[in-house]
Formats: C-alpha cells, sequence, structure tokens
C-alpha cells in the first residue's frame, strides 16, 4: 500500500494588496503550462495522467508489469516487486528516474534503471529495464492545463464527522477536505476515496502524525488527499477530470471504536498495533547507542544503521489475534491481512530511520548536527510518541 500524504498551504492576500499583485503578475514572465507523466505512451484521447510537481516531487508505482519470456532472476536474487517512476520538475523539464525494488514482503532493496529529462511533447522507450527481465516501458510527458472548476460535495459512511469546507486544488492534484468531530473521541484514522460518478479516482488510508490524532474530539482537523487523473486532450495537452466527491468510507477512534467500513479500521488498528511493537526496538538501540558512549565515536551512524536494518519486523501471533477479535465480523481469512498490517508499519519506520540515518554516515560525528546530538533528539521523538500511542 501507498499512501501520499501531503500538507496543503493556502497563501492569503490582503484586498488592499490584490492590483499590486495583479500588476506583477503581469509584469513578469508567464507560468508555463504544468506538465504531466503518462505511463504507457498517449494512446488514445482519454489518459491517465500524473501530475509533475514543481516543488518537492512524486511517484509512480507500477506492481504489475510483464515479464521478458523465459527470464530467470540471478541465483540468490530477490524477487522484483514494483517498478517506481519518480519524478520532478528541473527547470522547463521533467527529470524521471526510473528504479525497480526488490524484497520478499517488502520493498528492501533500489536499484538503479535509468534517468531521463524530458520536455512536453517527448516520448521516452525504457529499455534498460531488460537487463532486469522487464519488458520495456514507455511513458511520455504531456502538457496539463486547467479544468473549469467544479463543486466537490462531501460523503459520509460514518456519523459523527461532518465537513467544513473541501477544495480542490488542481495545481497540487489534491483535495483538501476541512472536518469537524461531533464525537467526544479523536479520530486517529481514516479510510477516504474521491470519486467521479461511479469511478473511484483514489483511495487513501492517513492515519495521524506520530500518534497525534487527525481530528481531537470535538475539533476541527483537515486532511489533503492526492487523486489520481483521467486526463481528455485539450488543445496541445490534456486536462484532467476532476472528481465530483470525497468520500469519508471510516473512522478509527483513539479507543478503538469505529464508524464506517469495519475492514478498513481493523487495518488501521493493525498500523498501529505495529508502531507499538516497533517503536520499543528502536527506541532500544537508540538508548544502548548514547547509554554506551558510542554515539560519538567513528562509524556509529553506520553501525547504529545496521542495528536498525537487523530488527525484526515479524508479528507476533498475540499481536494478530488482538486486533482480530476486537472487531467482530472480519472474515476468517483477514488474519493475514491483518499481520501484513502490522508488518508494513515496521517496515515503514525502518525505512523512514534508514534514510534520517544515512547523512550522518557520510559526515559520521562532524558537520553542525552531530549524529549523537540527532539521535538524542530522535530518541525523545519516538519516546513522545510511543507516549501518545500508549494512552
Amino acid at each position: 500500500m501507498k499512501r501520499n500524504w501531503k500538507t496543503l498551504i493556502l497563501a492569503q492576500a490582503l484586498c488592499c494588496l490584490l492590483a499590486a499583485g495583479a500588476a506583477s503578475a503581469q509584469d513578469g514572465p508567464p507560468e508555463p503550462p504544468g506538465l504531466a507523466l503518462v505511463i504507457g505512451g498517449v494512446k488514445g484521447s482519454q489518459v491517465s495522467l500524473t501530475p509533475v510537481p514543481r516543488t518537492a516531487g512524486a511517484t509512480q508505482w507500477l506492481t504489475v508489469f510483464a515479464r521478458l519470456p523465459g527470464w530467470k532472476e540471478p541465483e540468490g536474487a530477490l524477487p522484483i516487486l514494483a517498478v517506481r517512476f519518480a519524478h520532478r520538475m528541473d527547470g522547463e523539464r521533467a527529470n524521471v528516474r526510473v528504479t525497480i525494488h526488490r524484497g520478499v514482503k517488502f520493498y528492501d532493496v533500489e536499484e538503479f534503471v535509468s534517468e531521463y529529462s524530458a520536455a512536453a511533447g517527448e516520448t521516452h522507450l525504457v529499455k534498460e529495464l531488460e537487463k532486469f527481465g522487464i519488458k520495456p516501458l514507455e511513458f511520455s510527458v504531456v502538457k496539463m492545463s486547467e479544468t473549469e472548476p467544479r463543486a466537490v460535495a462531501a460523503r459520509f459512511l460514518t456519523g459523527s464527522l461532518e465537513a467544513v469546507g473541501v477544495e480542490v486544488d488542481q495545481k497540487r492534484s489534491e483535495v483538501k477536505l476541512v472536518l469537524r468531530n461531533l464525537s467526544p473521541k479523536d479520530v486517529m484514522a481514516l479510510k477516504l476515496s474521491t470519486r467521479h460518478g461511479a469511478e473511484t479516482f483514489g483511495t487513501m488510508w492517513p492515519l495521524g502524525k506520530e500518534g497525534r490524532p487527525i481530528v481531537e474530539a470535538g475539533g476541527v482537523g483537515e486532511v489533503c488527499m492526492g487523486y489520481s487523473h483521467r486526463g481528455l486532450e485539450k488543445g496541445d495537452g490534456y486536462a484532467p477530470v476532476l472528481p465530483d466527491a470525497i468520500v469519508v468510507e471510516s473512522a478509527l477512534f483513539a479507543d478503538g471504536s469505529y464508524e464506517g467500513e469495519l475492514r478498513a479500521a481493523a487495518h488501521a488498528a493493525a498500523n498501529y498495533a505495529g508502531y507499538r511493537i516497533y517503536i520499543p526496538r528502536v527506541l532500544e538501540l537508540a538508548r544502548r547507542t548514547l547509554d554506551s558512549g558510542e554515539a560519538d565515536k567513528p562509524g556509529a551512524a553506520a553501525r547504529f544503521r545496521e542495528g536498525v536494518m537487523a530488527l525484526s519486523r515479524d508479528a507476533d501471533a498475540y499481536t494478530v489475534e488482538e486486533v482480530y477479535n476486537a472487531y467482530p465480523g472480519l472474515a476468517e481469512g483477514e488474519r493475514e491481512s491483518i499481520k501484513e498490517h502490522v508488518e508494513v508499519v515496521m517496515s515503514w519506520l525502518r525505512r523512514d530511520v534508514s534514510a534520517l540515518v544515512s547523512p550522518y554516515e557520510a559526515k559520521d560525528a562532524g558537520g553542525k548536527v552531530t549524529f549523537k546530538s540527532w539521535l538524542t533528539d530522535y530518541e525523545k521523538r519516538l519516546d513522545g510518541w510511543l507516549a501518545r500511542l500508549r494512552r
């Protein structure tokens, strides 16, 4: 599962500055059209678009792809689970980096395939995928123009939430939903989907950040959800088909109760169970490293990362049964899904810690922020996170 959580920032201008802002915009160069990535090439009037953001980057994962006939993986190689297209703007061109990800259950190993700088109208065939036994994939970069704004309705399969506002930001390809929580319990997880007619554009399962609620009891909170595009030809580019509704399908509360879809709530509870298992393991390793005096010695960052990578990500049977039994009505086969959701957040946290530590491996204990000072701060952060989860 992949989740894409972003923060939507809305800039507000004072009325007396609007005229000056409009004049400034006219004096400067016009903003170039946005770009989008189309994997599979442009083969018809309707395509699936993934916008190339002007800030940060975006990722498109392909977990289904064709293999070369008769291909056999080298002995000892992990299975390929996904092909990843990471894309961002580089000037007025799109930078597209293609990698493959290997693992048994998780995306543990990333291998570089190829990288491209592509302008609007260009199509590229990723032939380098043949080295990994995958049939070449084609992608195109196209211009993306905005669609006429439209109202987006908020619908609920829950009883304790109501919409304060819904906004679509086409430049960020996001829907921002502002929610009011009418219940006396914090909302810790949601299941959301965007719809266009009967078609589901995208689904998201947000959790509260580091054990914090998404919407506090009796409070107001917001969540931003990217939506998958269906693009229609417009001039020399494509315009997205916008969603017409965002649906709140499930809400998990801090006491483990839920409203809406049972399965989504149980999976969110399993995610939180995974954090409660894995955070103490990382905390113990961090404290042992700090207490031993090893944190300011050469190679400490690399040793710590190796220790994190060696931590088990297996869910114990007791935890799986505890979550399963807390949500009566789950199908018998859902035990395996519960186990997977417990383990997947262990993998997320391991990946995140590894990424945070990696810069200190190069600098080791040098630089303005040493590995020891970073680890001291991170230990406190994990401690607070775990305390919130145990309330």
